[in-house]
């Protein structure tokens, strides 16, 4: 927290730094046509002045045509424009990005100089229109900006509305100002007339918990978080992706989590002449972490940049704490935990439903009345019409597929054996990617490959040190051998 503060404190000397030479810029640019104050108001020119706790303070020349919010924005714009050009930093620039609009825009107040004093919201008027939050402007104004504190003064809400937001608090505010600024209740909610209010005491330790109907319209408190409550509303736009050989690929609308792979194929056209059913793919991809923060109500969409700076490393640490845990309480041999991390990262990778097309419309299996979800994505390729064959053959590469061959086949057709291979011969099958030792009764498949392992070449030294250590193996064996007899004659 410490630091925090510390970098935040050193950001503002340096924006303090920076605006002292946009203000004179400013400043200079609007005193330059300057002459007199006759010729001012010819020009039907005012002075304004910006003061409190908003970046860019001083006297500035307005016009008596110009409204409270066109002063501040384009002040505002200009400086912001300016600090931004005469940063050199990068890191300190997406800072800074983050952290210049950080000012008061409710319970500004702006004093006349007749002694008469108005408070301006401009939250309120850029949402509902009413100019009454948002006056014109006269000669010698002042606009003064109170603090912006949203961890101690603040308004939290939530739930059926259409925008969930965390505001400034402005007092003796009701629950329907509250409404209006989360820009209203959510139509796509149904019977919304009630709110639960959480109110915490001053230490923090006790909650009130206040269950209230939104037409009693209560007063709210400093640090009040509500929630507007509904049932939760499931009519949404459920879809999934169909590519490759269907008749009508794209997008297919879906139930929740109730229509079946077999329904989704026919909305689709079903599989076109070419589509290789055993290779098809139902693919559900794992969420990450800031996709759930985005799509879940329950975080501030608006502070979402303060959360996606550690999206990245929350979510390799997620991980990895996983794979540990895995691992503490197996029983994994050290040879085998290079496999155990590969199965691991490929779990990740590759999340398809375990499904076989090709009994999708079959009654006797379940294969079609497996229940899609939002976001699947099903991918039926085309049908392979060759098997690639590598490793230790003359000509490696595809060879066109004739059912009923063997393998013996589409090695003679790669130009037969190499010098160097082993009879170890591997049959890799295209839905699975399972190895398979070949024999006379191996089925060769589309899209299968055929693999040839070599039988590498070994040094006089390698075959030295193989015989040195069994011959270390079996003296040891004598040895104890020897040992074991003479404890029995004894």
């Amino acid at each position: 927290m410490e630091n925090k503060k510390l970098v935040k404190n050193s950001l503002v000397i340096f924006m303090i730094i920076l605006s002292s030479f946009a203000i004179q810029d400013l400043q200079a640019q609007f005193s330059s046509d300057k002459t007199n104050t006759s010729s001012l108001e010819a020009l039907n020119i005012i002075n304004v002045t910006l003061g409190g706790d908003f970046p860019i303070s001083g006297t500035y020349p307005a016009s008596r045509t110009e409204r409270v919010d066109q002063l501040i924005t384009r002040i505002f714009t200009e400086y912001k424009a300016e600090l931004l050009r005469t940063t050199p930093d990068e890191e300190l620039l997406s800072t800074i990005k983050i952290s210049i609009d950080e000012y008061a825009k409710r319970n500004i107040v702006l004093k006349r100089f007749t002694g008469e004093e108005i408070v301006i919201d401009l939250v309120k008027f850029r949402i509902t229109g009413d100019f009454n939050f948002n006056p014109y402007l006269k000669n010698d104004d002042v606009i003064i900006f109170p603090p912006l504190d949203l961890e101690r003064n603040f308004i939290d809400i939530t739930g059926a509305i259409n925008k969930e937001i965390k505001f400034q608090f402005v007092k003796n505010e009701k629950l329907s100002d509250a409404i209006i600024i989360a820009q209203g209740i959510n139509p796509g909610y149904l019977n919304v007339d009630s709110a639960q209010i959480s109110r915490l005491s001053f230490d923090g330790l006790t909650e009130e918990v206040l269950n209230v109907k939104i037409s009693d319209n209560p007063t709210l408190q400093r640090g009040d978080r509500i929630r507007v409550l509904s049932d939760e509303n499931n009519k949404r736009d459920y879809n999934v992706l169909v590519l490759g050989e269907v008749n009508r690929p794209g997008k297919i609308y879906i139930t929740k989590n109730t229509t079946t792979l077999a329904e989704v194929i026919n909305k689709a056209g079903g599989f076109t002449n070419e589509a290789s059913l055993i290779t098809s793919e139902l693919i559900r991809d794992n969420k990450s972490i800031a996709e759930l923060i985005f799509e879940n109500p329950i975080y501030n969409k608006n502070n979402i940049d303060i959360l996606s700076s550690n999206l990245n490393d929350r979510l390799k640490q997620s991980k990895m704490t996983e794979l540990l845990l895995m691992q503490r309480m197996s029983d994994v041999v050290l040879e085998d935990t290079m496999f155990f991390s590969l199965d691991n990262k490929l779990k990740e990778l590759k999340t398809q439903g375990v499904v076989d097309f090709t009994k999708i419309y079959s009654d006797s299996t379940e294969d079609g009345e497996f229940k899609l979800r939002d976001g699947d994505v099903i991918y039926v390729p085309i049908q392979e019409k060759h098997v690639y064959v590598y490793g230790q053959v003359n000509s490696p590469g595809l060879i066109p597929y004739i059912q009923g061959m063997d393998y013996n086949y589409y090695i003679n057709k790669a130009g037969g054996l190499g010098e160097d291979s082993q009879d170890d011969i591997k049959l890799i099958t295209s839905k699975t990617k399972s190895w398979y030792t070949v024999n006379q009764n191996t089925e060769v498949g589309r899209g299968d490959f055929i693999y040839v392992p070599k039988d590498p070449s070994r040094s006089f030294g390698y075959y030295l040190g193989n015989a040195a250590f069994i011959s270390t193996i079996a003296s040891a064996i004598t040895t104890i051998s020897i040992l074991i007899i003479n404890q029995l004659n004894k």
